[in-house]
């Protein structure tokens, strides 16, 4: 996702969205807006700032963080980009 610029509207992060078409109703359905960051591998649902954590995903993140030493405290400034905050 891209603004008219070609910018992201999230610097720092992947974004992207699911829609699901679903064949019975002719029409398609959206699943979510997700940002992922690109530092340290956490995956929000933007529209409803839902954090995605479970034990096999914490531990990729693990590795990321391990090759871009991103701190706690510089995510959550990241964070804030997605106006989600703790």
């Amino acid at each position: 996702m891209t603004n008219a610029k070609g910018n992201s509207p999230h610097p720092g992060y992947a974004d992207f969205g699911l829609i699901y078409a679903n064949r019975n109703a002719g029409a398609l359905e959206t699943i979510g807006l997700f940002s992922v960051n690109t530092s340290s591998g956490e995956i929000w649902e933007i529209n409803t700032c839902e954090l995605f954590s479970f034990p096999a995903l914490r531990r990729i993140q693990g590795q990321i963080r391990a090759k871009t030493n991103i701190s706690d405290a510089t995510e959550r400034v990241h964070r804030r980009r997605l106006s989600c905050t703790d």
